[in-house]
């Protein structure tokens, strides 16, 4: 049986999570941006077509909030993972120091 190792590199996980974060607000001033430039179009232009153009990127703005979520959720995510390892690292050090002291304790109590 090959051996097993898990484990992570907490220190890229924690750069990649903020990286993320950084990138959510990179495309939330973008789609600012795109905001701004279709505000304007109501003062160059008028007429149905206008609105509806207008109407419809009203809809699709609607959808930022939960794009810009959904991509803090991935760095969420990380930061729970890295939590998640630290409580399993926490949890396998008690197990293998339980079994330890519990190994001496018979050893000894052999030994008598």
């Amino acid at each position: 049986m090959k051996d097993v190792l898990v484990g992570i590199n907490e220190d890229e996980l924690s750069n990649l999570s903020l990286e993320i974060i950084d990138y959510a607000d990179r495309i939330s001033e973008i789609f600012d941006r795109i905001t701004d430039c279709v505000d304007r179009i109501h003062s160059q232009y008028d007429g149905e077509p206008v609105n509806k153009i207008i109407n419809n990127y009203q809809n699709l703005a609607e959808y930022y909030p939960i794009i810009k979520n959904n991509i803090i959720s991935y760095s969420d995510d990380l930061i729970a993972l890295i939590k998640k390892m630290k409580e399993n690292d926490a949890y396998f050090t008690t197990l293998f120091q339980e079994y330890t002291d519990e190994t001496i304790n018979k050893k000894k109590s052999i030994e008598r």
